[in-house]
């Protein structure tokens, strides 16, 4: 494979970019208190108990027991908070102090070379898929049977046929390149730019590709709760279950497993792993109702807030904000304590100096405020302000705070009448939102927004757009002066 010289390499960005986890060295960082499935007799009642309370956590009733205990349940009670149980592994806290690592992995078995890692799985079989084959599976699990079937004179499966493939997760292994050449050389990734980005993909993770070591998530994640009215459980996380038990169930029959069995229960495990993963960002993580939703898009950005608009009745700018005291104090509070600990105050007594005077005016607040506003080279504090839910065109504009209202109990964002058609806002109660503009380079991107810019219609050349709201005289001259070209 071939990396395109433009193409930017992992060592090479810079940021916040996604990266492969390497199982094998996070195995290691855990490893003096790892447990692996492996280890367990699951046709030992005692030893299969064991393995539950490590898999499980399950609540009996509304309560939550915050009683300090190992993972395991044996050592409990404050008398042993930090004693290490020499059952499961682990020390004995709190339930809301432990950290959320995984304790349980499941170890390659003897005779199987590694894993795939889930993720390299999820996203080597999305881009290696023809005509509805996920051909990862199908070059390592001799199992797998398509919806739709192979089709035998497909050149693609003859060419595998050609050179004699063996369908199974340790000839994938050994022969990893070889299989991707033929894949790429029938052009099973297409067009062109894809190809590069899977070809980037594989040349930068293809080392954590193989890990000898999977974890189990934390038993935390796997809740069952009994009421009176049964158990309940999340479906999602008995994919993860199930890989637990078919790895501990490779030693449970009569005689010892074959090298065919641990190679197949091997990539069983890999798909059980792979299906949890997408099922758990899927339905717990994604959905309207989800994590990313309810604890991150619904939470409140730094330096941005929200508050009740009002009107600005003096004489003023289109693009002025006056701000009220509290909100400027929490949306700025970093800014104001960095000026006040360059005033000889130490950081517990500005955290203690804004928690007095968030609701309560002084003198010495009012002047950061003013010397905050002074010192942009704009002379005024540039924001992004914008109404939900509205998506069209003026519904988020580039404003600017002039003035810090100096009477805390006016708890409203003063906005120009001329910039209020846009976001369709009014003064009987609507909230807006504000967010500041840290630098330079967001000034820049955002200056597009600026009330001025919707001043023409988009749909129509020539015509005033609604999203303004203009005194008639003004709009004439405005009319008179784009068409003053045409005679």
């Amino acid at each position: 494979m071939h990396i395109p010289s433009s193409t930017p390499s992992a060592s090479t960005m810079s940021g916040v970019f996604c990266e492969m986890i390497d199982y094998d060295r996070l195995y290691e960082s855990v490893s003096d208190h790892a447990i692996l499935v492996n280890t367990f007799n699951i046709r030992n009642d005692a030893e299969k108990e064991r393995l539950n309370r490590l898999l499980y956590t399950e609540y009996d009733g509304d309560t939550l027991d915050t009683m300090p205990a190992c993972d395991c349940g044996i050592l409990r009670g404050e008398y042993n908070k930090g004693v290490r149980c020499t059952n499961c592994g682990t020390v004995v806290v709190s339930v809301t102090e432990r950290p959320m690592e995984s304790l349980l992995w499941i170890k390659s078995p003897d005779g199987v070379k590694a894993f795939i890692s889930p993720a390299a799985w999820n996203v080597l079989n999305s881009m290696f898929s023809h005509r509805g084959v996920q051909m990862i599976r199908w070059l390592t699990d001799p199992t797998y049977t398509p919806n739709k079937g192979v089709d035998k004179t497909d050149p693609l499966f003859d060419k595998f046929r050609d050179i004699n493939w063996k369908r199974s997760i340790n000839h994938f292994i050994e022969h990893f390149d070889t299989a991707l050449n033929v894949m790429f050389d029938a052009r099973v990734v297409s067009p062109i730019p894809r190809r590069r980005r899977t070809e980037q993909f594989i040349e930068e993770n293809r080392d954590r590709f193989f890990p000898t070591y999977l974890p189990i998530p934390n038993r935390s994640i796997f809740i069952t709760e009994k009421t009176a009215m049964g158990t309940y459980a999340d479906n999602v996380m008995y994919s993860a279950i199930d890989a637990v038990r078919t790895m501990t169930s490779l030693d449970s029959g009569i005689g010892p497993a074959t090298q065919r069995i641990k190679e197949n229960r091997t990539v069983k495990v890999i798909q059980q792993l792979s299906t949890y993963y997408t099922e758990y960002t899927k339905n717990n993580l994604s959905k309207k109702p989800g994590m990313f939703r309810r604890q991150v898009y619904g939470s409140r950005l730094d330096f941005s807030g929200r508050a009740v608009i009002s009107s600005l009745s003096h004489p003023h700018s289109y693009d002025e904000l006056h701000f009220p005291w509290g909100l400027a104090v929490m949306m700025m509070k970093t800014h104001i304590t960095s000026k006040l600990l360059r005033r000889g105050l130490t950081p517990s007594q500005s955290e203690e100096f804004l928690m007095l005077h968030t609701t309560k005016h002084h003198p010495l607040l009012e002047t950061i405020f003013n010397e905050l506003i002074s010192e942009h080279p704009q002379g005024r504090l540039p924001v992004l302000f914008q109404r939900n839910p509205s998506l069209v065109r003026g519904s988020a504009q580039q404003l600017y705070i002039s003035k810090i209202k100096p009477d805390p109990n006016v708890n409203t964002i003063s906005f120009s009448v001329l910039a209020l058609a846009a976001p369709n806002a009014d003064f009987d109660g609507d909230e807006m939102n504000v967010e500041m503009l840290l630098d330079q380079k967001e000034l820049k991107a955002f200056s597009r927004l600026a009330p001025h810019m919707g001043v023409l219609d988009t749909h129509a050349p020539f015509k005033i757009s609604g999203n303004i709201k203009l005194p008639g005289p003004v709009m004439s001259t405005i009319v008179s002066w784009m068409h003053a070209g045409e005679e």
